[in-house]
């Protein structure tokens, strides 16, 4: 679907109730931080038709929960199915957001941190490693989907596990994405033992910095942040049948393409 010759101030106002719907049913967001969003909406959003208009505003009305509100509200015409806004496409429209840091510490491990970790760390739980580098996956899921290993699907180079079955909370997870040339390595694995998480960290990379890093790799290959959070399991819980099967086909594109320097990091 596409949204022609209107602008953010009158599809705000016209699905203001639909968008608060979703806010509470399909993101999960509490009252108060609900309230906080349509809030700075309601005071802050003007007329804007265009990204280079958005950015111009933001750059003067940016506060974080107007821009977070933002962020929600092309979540929202994503979920219904809008392609593009003023023949801009949604992801190009969410780009336009930067959200400025606040005083929590991240982390961002380098290639070259990830490979050493990888040499340093019991052959044992190599197998795991490469799940979570070449899947971005949570580690609950990487482990969930390496046992369930015989119910993936191969669609030419890419072999995906179904693991919605498994994941909980507010963001779902549909597929745990792999190489299918990993395909035989992995069925070789003795098995998982132990506590994965302290085994498979080394300085500063553990599963979750695995990742962060598997995100930035994903985005910095041209894959758009949308397809990224569907391959790394952010998809939301009431995601529709059709937006689901067309994320799927975008994802495998997309992860077909950077499979090669994909394989490459760990060599």
């Amino acid at each position: 679907m596409k949204i022609e010759n209107t602008n953010l101030r009158s599809f705000f106002t016209e699905n203001k109730e639909d968008f608060s719907f979703y806010l509470t049913n399909v993101r999960g967001i509490g009252e108060a931080k609900q309230h906080d969003y349509l809030n700075a909406l309601e005071k802050k959003l003007i007329g804007i038709k265009s990204t280079n208009e958005l950015k111009s505003h933001l750059s003067q009305a940016y506060t974080d929960p107007y821009a977070r509100a933002l962020k929600n509200l092309f979540n929202y015409m994503e979920y219904k199915e809008i392609e593009e806004f003023n023949g801009i496409s949604i992801e190009r429209w969410r780009k336009a957001i930067k959200l400025r840091r606040s005083g929590i510490r991240e982390i961002y491990i380098s290639d070259n941190e990830l490979k050493e970790a990888y040499q340093s760390i019991n052959e044992e739980v190599r197998p795991l490693f490469k799940v979570l580098v070449y899947s971005g996956a949570r580690l609950t899921q990487a482990i969930a989907g390496m046992k369930r290993l015989k119910e993936g699907v191969t669609k030419g180079d890419i072999y995906r596990i179904p693991i919605n079955s498994i994941s909980k909370g507010k963001k779902k997870a549909y597929w745990l994405y792999l190489p299918s040339s990993f395909l035989n390595e992995l069925k070789s694995c003795n098995g998982i033992n132990g506590d994965m998480r302290k085994k498979i960290k080394y300085g500063r990379v553990s599963a979750s910095t695995i990742r962060k890093w598997n995100l930035n790799f994903l985005i910095e290959n041209g894959i758009p942040e949308s397809v990224a959070d569907f391959i790394q399991g952010r998809a939301s819980v009431t995601v529709g049948s059709s937006h689901y099967l067309a994320k799927t086909n975008q994802a495998d594109l997309f992860y077909s393409k950077i499979i090669p320097k994909l394989l490459n990091i760990l060599s």
